[in-house]
């Protein structure tokens, strides 16, 4: 079993890769998430995942574990298989994706292409004891968001109807010094819708 592949990128669409190791293109499915950064003629390192099905054999790549890991816990929902798997990665970030979940926010998930409310309620019901909002957002640093704008930003979406943990993990991931209360919410409704 393959756990990664570190080689050069030599082509790239967007929703497959071929990266060379060991004089081996590796031609693997990845989502438009992992497309995002790759570039072509570079060095990367994707984690792999190889499914055998009577169907054939494919090579899933990710841009990081918790992809993976993402993935793997998509397609042990029954009626998720890889392809679906990879199409809901592609449909917004990682974080995006368990910040959903841990939400229980349906309505962004079933915004993703291919992704029914059924589904989505589905994924959340499965997964949302096993996910963690934002998990690369240590509670520190959530709790260490400066007053002013960002307090405002998580104030409005509070208001908007998202939960304080919600608001406070999207407004922790998208804040940048000097950011305006408005831009701040809008980057952090970009978040959480994947967009």
């Amino acid at each position: 079993m393959y756990a990664y592949i570190t080689g050069l990128v030599t082509d790239i669409t967007e929703d497959t890769a071929v990266i060379e190791a060991g004089g081996i293109g590796y031609e693997m499915r990845i989502s438009a998430q992992s497309a995002s950064g790759l570039r072509t003629g570079e060095n990367a390192t994707l984690y792999v995942y190889l499914s055998a099905t009577e169907n054939g054999i494919s090579l899933y790549g990710f841009a990081s574990k918790e992809e993976k890991k993402l993935f793997l816990q998509l397609t042990g929902i029954s009626g998720i298989g890889p392809k679906g798997a990879v199409t809901i990665l592609g449909g917004m970030s990682a974080d995006a994706l368990r910040s959903n979940i841990a939400a229980g926010n349906a309505a962004a998930l079933s915004a993703v292409k291919g992704v029914g409310k059924k589904t989505a309620e589905r994924i959340i019901m499965e997964l949302k004891d096993k996910v963690d909002a934002a998990p690369g957002i240590a509670a520190a640093h959530i709790k260490a968001l400066p007053e002013g704008a960002a307090r405002e930003a998580v104030d409005a979406l509070v208001a908007l109807g998202y939960k304080p943990d919600a608001a406070e993990n999207a407004v922790a991931a998208v804040y940048e010094n000097g950011m305006t209360t408005s831009r701040i919410i809008h980057k952090a409704l970009g978040y959480m819708t994947g967009r």
